[in-house]
């Protein structure tokens, strides 16, 4: 038998944000639509599912869902600027 066991921090933190056992950050991430390319690295390279598309009459550009973003910052990773 093999047990594949994937530890992420993120989910953990935030769970213990909404507990009020983790002190929640002050800084919020925005993705700014005009300068957003939409290519999407961020949600690459974050694997974070508050990264989510949206269409603008610009085309397919992202936004961060704030109310599912768990404030790892790890979407500033990508090489978009927009953020």
């Amino acid at each position: 038998m093999t047990a594949l066991i994937y530890d992420q921090t993120a989910p953990r933190k935030s769970a213990a944000q909404e507990r009020g056992a983790y002190p929640d950050p002050a800084r919020r991430v925005f993705i700014n639509e005009l300068v957003c390319e939409g290519c999407g690295d961020c949600s690459v390279k974050s694997n974070c599912l508050a990264v989510v598309p949206v269409e603008t009459e610009f085309g397919r550009k992202r936004a961060i869902d704030q109310s599912a973003c768990n404030k790892d910052y790890s979407c500033l990773d990508g090489m978009c600027r927009a953020s």
